[in-house]
């Protein structure tokens, strides 16, 4: 009969390389830009001056014509998000500078620049870490705010009554 065990067995072949590997697997990354572009998007106009998902939504719920459309309720929330969309985007610039502050410091331990630290328990305890995951928990806040709103327009969206043509419902669509 067949035993059926739980226990994992690992064989690491080329066990120099086991933290590149456990990284490129396991890690992750991300751009202060890429953040920004993704906040962006969702506000007044994108990096490219391209029209965000605010502006549409404004076009959509505004102007005196829609006053009393059932459109009309998105401009509120249109605004609601706007301001939180602000919010989040000033708090992209802190996280990116304390990052960059914490990588400097141990570029210079490490005699010079480089560009992946592993973040060990001793790192972790450092000043500069610490300001940089204040900063982070500033941003996530930001973002969840973000979210909520962005939650709350897909709401309205859903409930708008079946007269609303389904091209105004796609336009404030993420």
């Amino acid at each position: 009969s067949d035993v059926c065990s739980s226990d994992l067995h690992l064989v690491i072949d080329e066990a120099h390389r086991l933290e590149d590997v456990a990284t490129q697997h396991y890690g992750s990354s991300f751009s202060a830009r890429d953040v920004r572009d993704l906040i962006d998007r969702l506000g007044q106009t994108d990096r490219h001056g391209d029209a965000g998902f605010v502006r549409r939504l404004q076009g959509i719920g505004g102007g005196e014509a829609l006053a009393l459309s059932p459109l009309a309720g998105l401009a509120p929330l249109a605004d609601r998000l706007e301001i939180a969309v602000t919010a989040a985007r000033d708090q992209v610039r802190p996280l990116a500078d304390a990052l960059r502050a914490f990588a400097d410091e141990h570029a210079e331990e490490q005699g010079g620049p480089r560009r992946e630290i592993s973040l060990t328990a001793a790192r972790r305890a450092q000043p500069a870490w610490e300001e940089a995951a204040e900063a982070a928990l500033n941003l996530d806040l930001a973002l969840q705010i973000v979210g909520e709103r962005v939650t709350q327009v897909r709401d309205a969206a859903a409930a708008l009554p079946e007269g609303v043509s389904e091209l105004d419902r796609k336009s404030t669509r993420l």
